[in-house]
């Protein structure tokens, strides 16, 4: 039953279990905004002083959305095209918004599937989406053994990732290191430019072979150190920095 409240505990604390559709998650969160989700008896629940406002949810609900009867023929019937569906493969995350208004994708259990007659065409923009995805994150074969031009490339590339100060490729290897493999407590565009100033100062007293004045933080050459597999600078001579 789409309606159905049980009866049950969280931490030895009586609870109303309440089944929904992903649909109406918003309507229960909006009429009862205490109701939380329960990772354990995967359902909403509400504390017990809550049953009533959740009686009360459940006849609304049965105007807005329809009956148990009504929702479980459209449950079937979603069950049906899922059936007679195809998985999506790759990354969709990025793409999901375009997968949805051009290919009526829908997401269920923890993918993408299109109608059959959809697939083909959908699956080869996907491809086409990730490689040009692909291009724009930063891989672990491209920081491995990486020289200083490379790493600037690379801190460009990054920079390049950053949208309204969000980053927008959070699995990429540079991403992950970066932020495991220093200290640093800026803001992660900030950062990236202060590393950015840093090689570019590094770099200009290499390529000049001459003294420079410039020292970079503790935490960047421990960064460099670890990731990029350069020598620590023990002084200010650029020409002992390793690329």
């Amino acid at each position: 039953m789409i309606y159905d409240i049980k009866e049950s505990t969280i931490k030895s604390k009586k609870i109303f279990l309440v089944e929904t559709q992903y649909r109406m998650n918003e309507s229960l969160k909006s009429f009862i905004p205490s109701a939380k989700w329960s990772p354990e008896h995967k359902s909403w629940y509400v504390g017990s002083r809550s049953k009533k406002k959740l009686e009360q949810w459940v006849e609304n609900a049965q105007k807005e959305f329809g009956t148990a009867g009504d929702i479980e023929a459209e449950i079937n019937k979603f069950k049906e095209r899922y059936y007679e569906s195809k998985t999506l493969q790759g990354h969709t995350y990025d793409f999901k918004e375009l997968l949805k208004e051009k290919y009526n994708a829908f997401f269920y259990k923890e993918a993408w599937h299109v109608d059959p007659d959809q697939y083909e065409a959908a699956q080869k923009e996907l491809d086409k989406l990730n490689k040009g995805r692909d291009k724009k994150r930063v891989m672990k074969y491209d920081i491995e053994n990486a020289s200083l031009e490379d790493v600037e490339n690379i801190v460009d590339k990054a920079l390049n990732n950053i949208s309204e100060c969000e980053y927008k490729y959070e699995d990429d290897d540079f991403f992950e290191e970066f932020r495991s493999g220093t200290t640093i407590d800026e803001d992660i565009k900030e950062a990236l430019e202060k590393l950015k100033e840093d090689l570019s100062a590094i770099n200009f007293g290499y390529a000049e072979d001459q003294m420079f004045s410039y020292t970079i933080s503790s935490d960047i050459q421990n960064y460099l150190l670890k990731f990029f597999g350069l020598q620590r600078i023990y002084s200010n001579r650029a020409d002992e920095i390793s690329v």
